[in-house]
């Protein structure tokens, strides 16, 4: 075993640095100079292999649509450029209170509405894929869902109400109006221009 003092110690370092000086370091310069120049080239070769070639610079579709907003209207468009989605914020409280969504022939699809404007969408619009509105759920007990359904024939008028007494989202009953009960007004909201 050996151990080192302090007298000893400097000697034996100054005879190691001496052989690398001298010895082993002047090999290993050459060599790292070597292995330098190899992976310099290396990386060259394959930089240049790497980079797109002028057919492949070309720009691709953008796979997504285009947020507009304006004013308190904020509307998504596909890529294709037809209106997905609307959304308004009437009160400026940064918390929609119209949503619209709309087929991909550009008629409304669905509206849900918080009319009340207290946060919770109360009304909820479906339309047909013509544009022209179906039903219109509302929500009797303030919940997050419809539980009641004014079913709306082609002239505009409500034939039948069904209703949700038990909370699970499907009516539990129906109840025929006749047809003299004009539809609730649908939402006017006209999708954004860009």
């Amino acid at each position: 075993m050996a151990f080192f003092s302090p007298t000893e110690t400097p000697v034996h370092i100054q005879s190691i640095i001496s052989i690398h000086l001298h010895g082993v370091n002047g090999y290993k310069h050459s060599v790292f100079n070597a292995l330098a120049a190899g992976l310099t080239a290396i990386t060259f070769v394959a930089t240049a292999a790497c980079a797109p070639g002028p057919e492949r610079v070309t720009p691709s579709p953008n796979p997504a649509g285009i947020l507009h907003q304006k004013g308190p209207y904020q509307a998504y468009y596909r890529p294709d450029g037809k209106i997905e989605r609307l959304l308004q914020d009437v009160d400026g409280d940064g918390r929609a209170d119209a949503v619209i969504l709309y087929w991909p022939n550009g008629k409304v699809r669905a509206g849900e509405i918080d009319s009340d404007r207290d946060g919770t969408v109360d009304r909820w619009e479906y339309y047909s894929t013509d544009g022209v509105l179906q039903k219109v759920g509302t929500s009797r007990r303030k919940g997050p869902r419809p539980d009641q359904w004014d079913i709306i024939d082609g002239n505009g008028r409500v034939v039948r109400r069904e209703f949700d007494d038990d909370g699970d989202g499907v009516p539990a009953r129906s109840q025929p109006v006749g047809g003299e009960t004009p539809s609730p007004a649908p939402t006017n909201l006209e999708p954004s221009r860009k």
